[in-house]
């Protein structure tokens, strides 16, 4: 290849990456529906900008990423009349009546606008990293840097979707960026940038706060000028250290718009409490190959690092950094990676590799050391089968990018048997469901799901076996035809791993039966127009939670599927007897 048109394409692939990043998360954001935080988060972010007050969902998170969420907004919220509702219907339930009851917009249109702010501090990052490794390791170790990060799943999930995770690892990573370059160069602005990035990474998610574990470690990395004494250099780093932490105070400080900035106290003690001594009865549950426990495993995150992440991406960075010849700008990439690891592992949350976030672009940056230690032909073309191999990976699992996982446990389909949440199904698929029904020729529906989408929006009509809790009379509003045609079980994997039932052992005998359908890798489909057992099942699940209109309908379902079966009439009984009791009590 001639040097010019060498040149060329080492300047048109970074654009070629980022147009492929943009692509493949825009086709995420337009595919799915929303996950179920995103409501609580469009919900408090449309709320703080339209009233200027952080009345809702102040203790969940700080307020940064949601006013960025409200101003992204703010073509849709002005046409909205009811703010003044939001602080009675809290930010989960306000959310969802914004996102599906919008008098003009509909809800995919919502979600593009809200998701955009992650999109574009993803390209931010992506250019910070390729800035970083171009800066270390040349031109073509920017450009390895930049596809590792552009190619891998998690960050192509969280680049597409109104949460904070995307958010606060780009703003730790930048904060980072600036104190490295600070290190170098030795700019004020330099140091000013790391401490009002750092304040803004806190006022995202409190574990920006690790930042503050990650500069005095940086800083031992500057060896200085030897000309200075050792005590004199000490106390120079500590006096960047209080500089770094007065101007992120002050960033805080205004991102709290001062009279809030008590309740960050509160905040950082609740999330502390809750993330690292949590007392173990009110602890989530945390699933793992089968098993459900409070306080979670220390295994949990390396185990999920290892299958959720593409093994080229696991083989590029382990060969960089025993290949890498440059032990301090090894040091500098990987305090970060590590101490992050280190205190995900101590945390007793456990809800997905999503935790992890922020040590990925360090690990991208890792990865353009290989441009300087490849030098021979062979070693490059390895290198070559590597990114090859990721973008594979990448066209393989389109568009479906939240359940993936590698070979190692078999591959996105057997992801719901080891993790669970936005491991795999984070209720980003009930587009993609509404979609199946309808090639179906819209069958009669049974519906069980913990996510708080709006079914009747994406799948019709249909019947619910469960709902989440707080959405009160918006579920249960519809029971199928007493003989149907045709009538699908479709049912989360979350629910038939048992995961957030009373009874994990509810759904069990799902496991053993074989569906017709899995949708996304995250929803089954059982054909139950002729299973008179899976109609006796659904019975005895209505009537535990109550719900005896549905649970007649399904015993007599039952009952006219196996008329010799006496269960079924046994239970009719049953229920009615029940209905009767819960009609006088009332």
């Amino acid at each position: 290849m001639r040097p010019v048109q060498k040149a060329f394409f080492a300047q048109a692939f970074p654009i070629v990456l980022l147009l492929g990043l943009v692509f493949q998360v825009g086709s995420f954001i337009l595919l799915h529906s929303n996950t179920i935080d995103e409501l609580a988060y469009i919900g408090s972010g449309v709320s703080y900008i339209q009233t200027g007050r952080l009345d809702i969902d102040i203790f969940e998170h700080p307020p940064l990423m949601k006013y960025l969420i409200g101003i992204s907004l703010l073509p849709v919220s002005r046409s909205f009349p009811s703010f003044s509702e939001a602080a009675q219907l809290g930010s989960y339930r306000f959310g969802y009546e914004f996102l599906y009851h919008h008098p003009t917009v509909k809800p995919e249109v919502i979600l593009a606008f809200a998701r955009l702010p992650s999109l574009l501090l993803s390209l931010l990052l992506a250019a910070f990293i390729f800035s970083w490794a171009f800066r270390w390791y040349g031109e073509w170790g920017g450009i390895l840097s930049l596809a590792a990060y552009c190619l891998e799943p998690n960050i192509i999930v969280h680049s597409g979707l109104a949460t904070f995770d995307l958010g606060l690892t780009c703003l730790l990573f930048i904060a980072a960026y600036f104190l490295a370059l600070w290190i170098e160069q030795r700019k004020l602005w330099q140091l000013i940038a790391s401490g009002v990035l750092a304040g803004c990474a806190i006022a995202i998610k409190i574990p920006g706060l690790i930042f503050f574990l990650w500069a005095p470690c940086l800083l031992v990395c500057d060896t200085g000028r030897k000309s200075v004494s050792r005590w004199k250099m000490v106390k120079s780093k500590i006096g960047v250290l209080f500089f770094l932490m007065l101007i992120s105070f002050v960033v805080v400080l205004l991102i709290y718009q001062v009279r809030y900035f008590p309740d960050i106290f509160e905040l950082f003690r609740y999330r502390l409490h809750q993330t690292f001594f949590h007392e173990s009865e009110l602890m989530d549950p945390v699933f793992l190959h089968g098993a459900i426990r409070t306080g979670g495993w220390r295994s949990y995150f390396l185990l999920a690092f290892l299958v959720k992440t593409t093994i080229s991406f696991l083989l590029l960075s382990g060969w960089a950094f025993f290949a890498g010849r440059d032990t301090r700008h090894k040091a500098i990439l990987l305090i970060p990676v590590l101490s992050y690891f280190f205190f995900c592992s101590m945390a007793t949350t456990q809800g997905g590799l999503r935790y992890l976030l922020p040590i990925f672009p360090f690990l991208c940056v890792l990865i353009g050391e290989l441009a300087k230690t490849t030098k021979s032909r062979l070693r490059s073309g390895a290198v070559g089968v590597l990114f090859v191999w990721s973008a594979l990976e990448s066209v393989f699992i389109f568009p479906n990018y939240v359940p993936y996982f590698n070979v190692l446990i078999g591959g996105p389909g057997h992801g719901y048997e080891w993790f669970w949440d936005s491991n795999v199904d984070w209720g980003q698929d009930y587009a993609k469901i509404g979609d199946y029904l309808r090639k179906q020729g819209s069958p009669e529906v049974i519906f069980a799901s913990p996510f708080n989408a709006d079914r009747n929006y994406y799948l019709g009509q249909h019947q619910d076996l469960l709902g989440p809790a707080g959405y009160g009379s918006i579920y249960f509003q519809h029971i199928n035809s007493p003989k149907p045609s045709r009538e699908l079980l479709v049912i989360s994997a979350t629910m038939v791993q048992g995961v957030l039932l009373n009874n994990p052992k509810t759904f069990s005998w799902l496991l053993n039966k074989r569906p017709i359908a899995m949708i996304g890798y995250t929803t089954f489909v059982y054909d139950v127009t002729r299973d008179a057992y899976t109609h006796f099942l659904l019975g005895s699940i209505y009537a535990r939670n109550e719900n005896y209109a549905y649970a007649l309908r399904e015993f007599h379902r039952a009952a006219l599927l196996a008329p010799r079966n006496l269960d079924p009439i046994t239970a009719i009984h049953q229920t009615i007897s029940l209905m009767k009791r819960s009609h006088g009590h009332n």
